[in-house]
């Protein structure tokens, strides 16, 4: 496999060797982009020899992309945080992050990414128009959580500041026994 590689890179290193010479200035572009290139996998293969892992370069997401190629916008959001106070393992929250495109543009919100899979988003597929008014719900299943919850959403969209949007939901996910011996105590601090 090695040598493999190691002949087809020496064949094209002696073709462009040749070659350039009669090549017009755009061939002579896609030819030192190539030798990049070439540079880049002599480089990725001394890397492999040495640790034994392939590195790996950026993957951009094409929902990230067309968020950042789209003309940008402007959001009024009603709120960014929601505190669902404490609710007992198996409960399910539902949310709705409400907003208001308060741009020029229409707003296009291209994926939504929680942080756990606990957390399931829904946003809208078509564009909101300037002026109107948009919903993310989101509903969080606390199955098989404990303790204090802070989940991230994250928005991905035409936003004028930057096309990544945090909303975040948290709160207290409390064992069964323990949410049912805190209710009489609840009660009684409010007859208090």
């Amino acid at each position: 496999m090695k040598n493999a590689f190691l002949v087809i890179l020496l064949s094209h290193i002696c073709f462009f060797a040749f070659a350039q010479s009669s090549l017009n200035e755009a061939e002579r572009d896609s030819l030192r982009q190539r030798k990049k290139e070439i540079k880049e996998v002599k480089k990725m293969m001394k890397a492999y020899r040495k640790t034994g892992v392939i590195p790996v370069t950026e993957v951009r997401e094409p929902y990230l992309e067309k968020a950042e190629s789209l003309p940008k916008t402007t959001v009024k959001w009603e709120e960014e945080i929601y505190d669902f106070k404490k609710i007992k393992e198996g409960d399910e929250v539902v949310h709705v992050f409400s907003f208001t495109n308060t741009g020029k543009k229409d707003l296009y919100i291209t994926n939504v990414k929680p942080s756990c899979g606990c957390t399931i988003p829904a946003w809208p597929s078509q564009a909101v128009r300037p002026g109107e008014k948009g919903e993310i719900t989101v509903r969080f299943n606390s199955l098989g959580k404990m303790g204090i919850q802070n989940k991230v959403i994250t928005v991905i969209g035409n936003f004028e500041e930057n096309v990544r949007f945090p909303l975040k939901i948290t709160g207290e996910v409390i064992p069964e026994v323990d949410f049912e011996e805190e209710k009489p105590a609840e009660q009684n601090q409010k007859r208090q």
